[in-house]
């Protein structure tokens, strides 16, 4: 709030005027004359002026908070974080009695007094200092006052109670070194010494885990003899009871040797053997079943024919390298030849120049199937 100060132009305007020789009509002796109502107004403006400019004064000293002007005047004390008091912090401090605890006064009263008291950081508090009381369950810096202690006190006491009263059952005769209480029924909290020897190392219980637990948790044996059982069905695959062990096995073969051994003489002279022979440059070459065609030299111009009955399962493997587009065809009357793999567009065989080809031909289905594949 500011104050403003009162002005020459104020003073000269409202100050009061050189009282005339005689009070008289306003036009006698050249106008010098007042009447007394005018008189009245000269001697009244300047009063009125200094209450008006004192008022302001007054309601600025005693005006509350910053605003006032208190608020404005610096004092040179200063608070723990470095902040300078006002006028006002300390009329404040006074009524709150805040100020008690920064004013020293060397070798007053008030010193001694102030010496007197327990410092912030570290009291040593006398008399009979009271504190808050914290619940019992409170676990931290807090001071324990006496009611807190009687309180946490009767807590033990009622629980030494109700373990004498057989609340959470009677202690039983007996336990030997190492051996621990436990409870043996969980309704009446009935209690037995245990010996965890026994039942860590001689009988250990632990619950039966899921067959599609992981594999970190303790299996008993009900959890084993269930994973073995689970393992001994699969390795069965459904096979007939009666061919379901070793032994059942092991006599089946035996009363079959002679059967078996005819079976694989049977097979043994069979002529199921791959013929290898070589593909011609140009020409025409009729596909046989069970052969691999390995060229020579790069393709000419050949054109491959494919039986039009061939055997179920036929097949034929081809090995070559191309010199030019367009110089292998294939002729058929039977079924039909679907090509995939390299080069091969919507079914058919189109070789690239210049290329080495991996092919198979084979006969399934009432159709001809050829895969290709190449490299440079």
């Amino acid at each position: 709030m500011s104050i403003s100060p009162i002005t020459q132009s104020e003073l000269s305007r409202l100050k009061v005027a050189a009282l005339p020789a005689r009070p008289n009509a306003s036009g006698a002796f050249g106008g010098l004359g007042y009447t007394s109502a005018e008189l009245r107004a000269a001697f009244d403006r300047l009063p009125e002026l200094l209450v008006s400019r004192y008022n302001e004064l007054v309601n600025a000293i005693s005006a509350a908070g910053e605003a006032s002007l208190c608020g404005a005047i610096p004092t040179g004390i200063h608070a723990p974080d470095g902040t300078e008091y006002t006028l006002a912090d300390l009329l404040a401090h006074i009524r709150d009695g805040t100020f008690a605890t920064y004013l020293r006064v060397g070798g007053s009263y008030l010193d001694l007094v102030l010496a007197a008291l327990a410092p912030l950081t570290s009291p040593a508090l006398t008399g009979t200092p009271t504190a808050p009381m914290p619940p019992t369950s409170d676990n931290s810096g807090r001071i324990a006052t006496t009611a807190w202690v009687r309180e946490l006190m009767g807590e033990f006491a009622r629980l030494y109670d109700d373990v004498r009263a057989g609340t959470y059952g009677n202690v039983p005769a007996g336990g030997g070194t190492g051996s621990v209480l436990a409870k043996s029924d969980d309704e009446d909290h009935a209690l037995c010494w245990l010996d965890p020897t026994e039942h860590l190392f001689s009988a250990l219980h632990v619950e039966t885990p899921a067959s599609d637990t992981d594999l970190t948790r303790a299996a008993n044996i009900d959890y084993v003899d269930r994973a073995v059982k689970a393992a001994v069905a699969a390795l069965k695959g459904g096979v007939s009871s009666a061919y379901d062990t070793l032994q059942e096995l092991a006599t089946a073969i035996a009363s079959n040797d002679g059967e078996i051994a005819d079976a694989l003489e049977e097979i043994a002279s069979k002529e199921v053997k791959t013929v290898y022979a070589t593909l011609p440059a140009s020409g025409v070459l009729t596909l046989q079943n069970n052969t691999e065609y390995t060229a020579s030299s790069s393709l000419g111009n050949l054109r491959l024919t494919l039986p039009s009955s061939p055997a179920q399962g036929f097949m034929a493997g081809l090995e070559f390298s191309t010199s030019g587009a367009e110089n292998i065809t294939f002729a058929y009357t039977g079924g039909t030849l679907y090509a995939t793999g390299a080069d091969c567009d919507d079914g058919v065989f189109c070789p690239v120049s210049a290329m080495h080809y991996s092919a198979v031909i084979w006969y399934a289905g009432g159709k001809y199937q050829m895969a290709v594949r190449r490299s440079q």
